[in-house]
């Protein structure tokens, strides 16, 4: 099962987003950007990415001519490596930056099915008679007590480890 992260664009109602504007984004490993790096990004329209790409890479070019070629495969290898590695987090900070809003995190094994379990955890939400997008929902939870308590740091930030909550001095 991969995560996925749900982004609404900027300017949707702070209620319910078009769901057609939603965009899902799946965290881990990019074939795609390992082996198209340059492609990858323009496909994506990550134009700051790209010319970043361009910069490490005339870097690496650059290290090539002074130091020796071995040192500048190595570090191309690395680089290339780490570029699919982070991949959807720089999509994440791409949205970020154009003002998209983070609004959910689902785990499935496909896009269709984490379409599928956001839209249902949107419905139950809605029809338990609250009107929330699933990140409003997630920011709080009852405890036992019936009392709410804020779980998700405010900021747009990812939701905290599970079982570890920084109010109490990081003790789960």
């Amino acid at each position: 099962m991969a995560t996925w992260t749900v982004h609404a664009p900027p300017g949707a109602d702070a209620g319910l987003p078009a769901h057609d504007a939603l965009r899902f984004t799946r965290e881990g490993f990019a074939w795609a950007a390992l082996v198209f790096g340059p492609l990858w990004a323009l496909w994506n329209r990550l134009w700051l990415v790209f010319l970043g790409w361009l910069v490490a890479i005339l870097v690496i070019e650059i290290l090539a001519r002074v130091v020796g070629e071995p040192a500048a495969t190595v570090a191309s290898f690395v680089f290339a490596v780490w570029f699919a590695l982070s991949a959807a987090d720089l999509k994440r900070w791409t949205l970020e930056r154009r003002g998209w809003r983070l609004v959910d995190l689902v785990e499935a094994s496909g896009r269709d099915e984490a379409e599928k379990r956001h839209f249902d955890k949107v419905a139950l939400s809605t029809r338990a008679g609250r009107v929330e997008t699933p990140r409003a929902v997630a920011a709080s939870a009852e405890t036992e007590t019936g009392a709410t308590r804020r779980i998700v740091p405010p900021g747009g930030a990812l939701p905290p480890v599970v079982g570890f909550d920084a109010g109490r001095g990081g003790r789960p």
